[in-house]
């Protein structure tokens, strides 16, 4: 018991101690998905809460699978308040055909007066998917409880 509460302690207190720190904080898009059809627009967006009043700018990758209307948003945030930053795209892939299903990765840079502070990536999922592990191992854990519960 003891040797769990240290680990759980180690874990957050790196946790806390980020967000102790204050500076600007960036929610980045999660699932954004599409058909994968020619033509199709989407959007995404960011946020970012400023610690200061500032230019804020989230810029993202560029893929030859899909067109933005702008790559970087720059914004000017006062103290303490949050703006949204909204990307347009549309789906290009070969000859305007559209592109293959699957999972294309978009990477992403946050910054503040020109100062990178943060980055990352999400992914937009194309077409249809195969089911991810974590939804095969759901299935398998919910039949083992299913077959434990007769049992019993």
């Amino acid at each position: 018991m003891r040797l769990a509460i240290l680990l759980l302690a180690a874990i957050l207190m790196p946790m806390a101690s980020a967000m102790e720190s204050g500076g600007p904080e960036v929610t980045a898009p999660r699932d954004v998905t599409v058909q994968a059809l020619g033509g199709e627009t989407f959007s995404f967006n960011f946020g970012i809460k400023a610690d200061e009043n500032a230019t804020y700018s989230i810029k993202i990758g560029e893929r030859s699978e899909f067109e933005f209307d702008e790559t970087q948003i720059d914004i000017e945030i006062p103290a303490g308040d949050t703006r949204t930053f909204i990307f347009n795209g549309e789906v290009i892939g070969e000859d305007g055909a559209g592109i293959s299903d699957g999972k294309y990765v978009m990477t992403w840079e946050a910054f503040k007066n020109g100062t990178k502070f943060n980055s990352g990536d999400f992914e937009i999922s194309a077409g249809e998917q195969a089911p991810s592990i974590g939804i095969i191992a759901a299935i398998v854990g919910i039949g083992i409880i299913a077959i434990l519960r007769k049992r019993s």
